[in-house]
């Protein structure tokens, strides 16, 4: 019964995540999908930014083939998602010349339950983004806090207006400063938490925590049922403290073209 569950889990927070980045890859970028996995790449240098996911193993090593030649000829760096018992596909990956890079814990949060209480910093606001102005302040917090150009932010992101009414932007506010940023997809009944961030010099403030928490009850208040979210290192234990039942582990298998780059230019 147990397995059952994860099994359903682990198919509902990657499919959130496909819907995802369907609705953002329809203004850019390409997207593939064989057997269920979904490539959407960005065509963009950020990794995060391409991704390749699905929730069972695929049966026909041509489908990973086909997905993962198509995303090799765009020449920037992307994510590869599987569950860490892929054994099959991690090691096919492995010759492929992918690495691993991590690994996420994905969780869920039942909102028929009472939402935890936790104390947070009392003069932090989560405010949604609903202008020119807040997007771009967004932009700039998330830039700044995972150190990548803003120029490649905002062009991910504005594409986040393609998907109004389903992904919602969120900045963390103390006294009006804009101290962390977040995102929230819904889809029917369930939302998946996205891009939690907050800048270095405010973390471990309960900043992160306030986040969370208040897009659960954003997100109870739209009549989900569940919220989905992954977490990595610090990230994991706050879902953990707040509630959230981890089921699944996922590696991070990593491609990038400067390795292949720099050893066809030697050898030209």
């Amino acid at each position: 019964m147990l397995m059952i569950k994860r099994t359903e889990k682990t198919e509902a927070i990657i499919t959130l995540l496909q819907y995802y980045y369907r609705y953002i890859s329809e203004s850019v970028g390409i997207t593939d999908e064989k057997e269920g996995w979904l490539m959407a790449h960005s065509l963009l240098d950020t990794p995060i930014f391409n991704v390749i996911c699905g929730h069972t193993e695929p049966t026909n090593v041509l489908n990973s083939a086909a997905l993962l030649e198509l995303a090799r000829n765009q020449r920037k760096p992307f994510i590869w998602l599987l569950l860490d018992n892929h054994i099959h596909s991690q090691q096919y990956l492995i010759n492929e010349g992918l690495e691993e890079r991590g690994q996420l814990q994905a969780g869920v949060f039942h909102l028929s339950s009472n939402a935890p209480n936790f104390t947070s910093h009392p003069a932090v606001e989560l405010v949604e983004v609903s202008n020119d102005e807040q997007f771009y302040e967004w932009c700039h917090v998330f830039s700044v806090s995972q150190g990548m150009p803003v120029e490649d932010v905002e062009a991910y992101f504005k594409l986040n207006e393609s998907a109004a009414g389903n992904v919602n932007m969120y900045l963390a506010q103390i006294y009006q400063k804009s101290v962390g940023c977040c995102g929230m997809f819904v889809k029917d009944n369930q939302s998946l938490l996205l891009w939690d961030t907050v800048l270095p010099m405010y973390r471990r403030q309960g900043v992160g925590s306030m986040m969370v928490l208040q897009r659960m009850n954003i997100a109870k208040d739209a009549g989900c049922e569940e919220v989905y979210g992954f977490g990595l290192h610090s990230s994991e234990k706050l879902l953990r403290s707040l509630g959230f039942k981890m089921f699944g582990v996922f590696n991070m298998m990593r491609y990038d073209c400067f390795e292949e780059e720099a050893e066809a230019d030697s050898n030209g």
